[in-house]
């Protein structure tokens, strides 16, 4: 029996009426809904608690059907279900779940419903057992109100943090410079390391973009066997000799659908996790392999729709993980090391990347054995024929030029910003770069631009998001109806998820994350301005 159920109860009977009054008097005293049905699913019976849970006097439903008291979808499922209980599939029939009530003011609740069996002589009835769960729900409801404040306390305390620490240090740096404190070798040395801060708070924010699943993704089909084998030397320079790492891959493996460069980063992220968890050495193995999923499946906070996917797995040898801890390791800023060595974001931008990705990470371990972290990707639709096998990340695109030297040759740039110091600073580096700019503001006045300076341009470069409801794939279809020829950088600090949904950028068009420097933008524009056909259609 479970919460007051009556599953799998037979009762065989000879006086009928007597054993009627019996059952009504026990039943009528008891704090769990009762309701008999017949093999058709009439209402026969219905007990108080019943009445009082459903708001309807018994009287009123006796002889209808007990459908009356559901709503959809669970009102279609119901004959299904009684067809396989008389059929004799238990499993299939669900004699105990969680489904929704439908009350006679309309309203819905969550009940817990148990089914049994009722035999009076050769007749066959059932009693369904109903205890409702919306004081349950409600205590649900506030914990996890609760746990959402607590995790929020916690990121918001820990980005306070290392912000804070990261600012301190550029501020240092900066200050010494500024006031004439320090000069020669070393003024440029505090100026680097003031540069190399502002990188960290950067990859802080990507990752914080990561865990909201707001990071702009440039999606390919990609070939992961080629990218984990590139990735396998840096791997294992990055693990150090003590650790041997190796790679297994299913024959014939499916393309995945994902954004190579973000991929890389969370496969580093989890070999580093790796690393840390095997101070003495031991083996890191990568495995991917085809994953088929017939129907959906949930399995504590991980679950996955049905669907054709890419398993890559990453299984170390280490400690493992607590099982009580198992579920916190993906929150923001949780970390088993000491204060520190991590940032405690590494996992929960995996995370992430991978739900954002329209996959799931899942993560096993045992103390002592081990832990294997499993990334579903999506499979690669064969209408995606720009397979990704080279794998270049924006340290390859930014190698192999001079980044003093200029890149341009005196093609104009239209640019829309709407921060005026992050446009003002854009177009210095452009002009270096050998490019004639164009400031086309926050895009407000981009009709009179296009008409005058701008109707030649080769390249919009414009932000996202952009004041006054205006967007740059807006911008973008505003340049490409007067200048066909025109190509498109799109660059972005917060690309609002609806944003990225836009069909402009459905269209892989590149975008480029803020902050950037002069060689990132550089290589970048390299690479649009390489493409042999024009952005827009």
């Amino acid at each position: 029996m479970k919460n007051g159920g009556t599953m799998g109860i037979r009762i065989d009977v000879t006086d009928q009426k007597k054993s009627d009054e019996r059952f009504h008097t026990v039943m009528d005293n008891v704090t769990v809904g009762n309701i008999v049905i017949t093999e058709t699913g009439t209402i026969e019976y219905m007990n108080s608690a019943a009445e009082k849970i459903f708001g309807w006097d018994a009287m009123e439903l006796i002889g209808r059907n007990v459908k009356v008291l559901m709503p959809e979808p669970d009102r279609g499922h119901h004959d299904s279900y009684l067809r396989h209980f008389l059929e004799g599939d238990r499993e299939q029939a669900a004699l105990n779940r969680e489904v929704t009530g439908l009350r006679r003011d309309g309203t819905t609740f969550s009940i817990h419903l148990g089914i049994g069996e009722l035999s009076y002589g050769d007749k066959r009835s059932f009693v369904g057992s109903v205890v409702d769960l919306t004081e349950t729900e409600n205590l649900r409801n506030q914990l996890v109100q609760s746990q959402k404040l607590e995790a929020i306390g916690q990121l918001t305390g820990g980005i306070a943090h290392d912000f804070n620490n990261i600012l301190g240090g550029v501020l240092g740096n900066l200050d010494m410079v500024s006031t004439g404190l320090v000069s020669g070798i070393e003024k440029a040395e505090r100026i680097d390391k003031a540069i190399d801060l502002v990188q960290r708070g950067a990859d802080l924010t990507r990752q914080l973009l990561a865990f909201s699943r707001r990071q702009s993704l440039e999606t390919k089909a990609v070939d992961l066997e080629v990218l984990v084998n590139r990735l396998l030397d840096l791997i294992g320079r990055t693990l150090g000799e003590t650790i041997e790492v190796s790679a297994e891959f299913e024959p014939d493996l499916w393309q995945a659908s994902t954004d190579p460069n973000q991929l890389e980063n969370a496969i580093l992220n989890l070999a580093i996790n790796a690393r840390d968890a095997m101070p003495n050495g031991g083996r890191l193995t990568i495995n991917a392999a085809n994953y088929s999923l017939k129907r959906p499946w949930r399995r504590h906070q991980f679950e996955l729709a049905e669907g054709d996917y890419l398993a890559l797995s990453i299984t170390d040898s280490g400690v493992g993980i607590p099982r009580q801890m198992i579920e916190s390791v993906l929150e923001p800023f949780f970390t088993t090391k000491d204060t520190g060595e991590g940032s405690g974001l590494g996992l929960s931008m995996v995370y992430g990347f991978a739900k954002q990705s329209g996959g799931e990470v899942t993560i096993e371990s045992e103390e002592g054995k081990g832990t294997t972290v499993t990334l579903y990707l999506p499979k690669a639709e064969p209408a995606l024929d720009d397979i990704d096998t080279t794998v270049q990340s924006d340290v390859d695109l930014e190698a192999g030029y001079d980044p003093v030297a200029p890149v341009g040759h005196g093609e104009k740039v239209l640019l829309v910003e709407d921060d005026p110091n992050v446009r003002e600073v854009t177009a210095v580096m452009l002009k270096h770069l050998g490019f004639k700019v164009i400031d086309g503001g926050a895009g407000s006045d981009l009709e009179y631009l296009l008409d005058q300076d701008a109707k030649d341009a080769e390249l919009l470069i414009s932000d996202v998001v952009l004041p006054n409801g205006l967007s740059g794939p807006e911008v973008w279809l505003a340049v490409s109806e007067k200048s066909p020829k025109t190509k498109v950088l799109f660059i972005s600090g917060y690309a609002e998820e609806q944003l990225m949904k836009n069909a402009i950028l459905d269209q892989h068009h590149p975008v480029l994350s803020k902050p950037f420097n002069r060689r990132q933008i550089g290589a970048k524009i390299q690479q649009v301005l390489a493409e042999t056909e024009p952005a827009a259609e």
